[in-house]
C-alpha cells in the first residue's frame, strides 16, 4: 500500500464557509498569521488533514 501523507492548505480567517468545510472534513489548524504570508495581507490559517492511521 502506498504511503499516505498529510494534506496542508491555507484559508483566510474571515472565510467562515471554507473554515467550516475543512473542519467538517477533519482538517485541524496548525497555525495562524496576521497576513504576512499572503498577497492580500489578510489574516490566515494553515490547516492539515491526516489520513486515518497516518502520523
Amino acid at each position: 500500500m502506498p504511503a499516505q501523507h498529510p494534506l496542508r492548505g491555507a484559508v483566510p480567517q474571515q472565510n467562515t464557509d471554507a473554515r467550516a468545510f475543512y473542519q467538517l472534513h477533519g482538517f485541524t489548524v496548525l497555525d495562524t498569521s496576521e497576513g504576512h504570508r499572503n498577497m492580500e495581507r489578510l489574516p490566515d490559517m494553515t490547516l492539515r488533514w491526516t489520513p486515518d492511521g497516518a502520523r
